[in-house]
């Protein structure tokens, strides 16, 4: 594994576990609230810098793709960008939901640090899953 996808693993897992684990530190939902946008705001930006090359050209291939494109061709497109968008949104809110109301049950059950607890999970995960990612890109 090159330092580049450690680097990339290491920043989401952290970014997750501590984007999970913010209800433990604050009660407060907007200081969390402010924490994980913060949190979103810096990764996203950290991305943005690292990718820059990529996205100039995937920025001129989906140009030359909509100057090709037929209006029929361009409305399928936009009904399908549309469509996942809304499924992809609603899943989230569901799930961020679901994995609140489980840190909370645990919590309501006296155990220690439950959010933190289903954090780190989460964050290994999205750590492994930017290694597969990479991997299979790589292949």
């Amino acid at each position: 594994m090159d330092s580049d996808t450690r680097h990339n693993a290491v920043l989401a897992a952290a970014t997750t576990a501590a984007y999970y684990a913010l209800p433990d530190i604050t009660r407060s939902k907007a200081l969390r609230t402010l924490g994980k946008t913060g949190l979103m705001v810096g990764s996203s930006l950290h991305v943005i810098a690292a990718e820059q090359p990529h996205y100039r050209e995937n920025a001129k291939e989906f140009g030359e793709f909509l100057r090709g494109a037929d209006a029929d061709t361009l409305r399928v497109t936009a009904a399908m960008i549309t469509a996942v968008s809304i499924a992809a949104t609603a899943a989230t809110i569901a799930g961020e939901k679901a994995i609140f109301r489980r840190g909370e049950r645990r919590r309501a059950e006296g155990r220690r640090l439950p959010h933190t607890r289903q954090a780190l999970v989460l964050g290994l995960l999205s750590g492994l899953l930017v290694v597969a990612a990479e991997r299979i890109e790589i292949s």
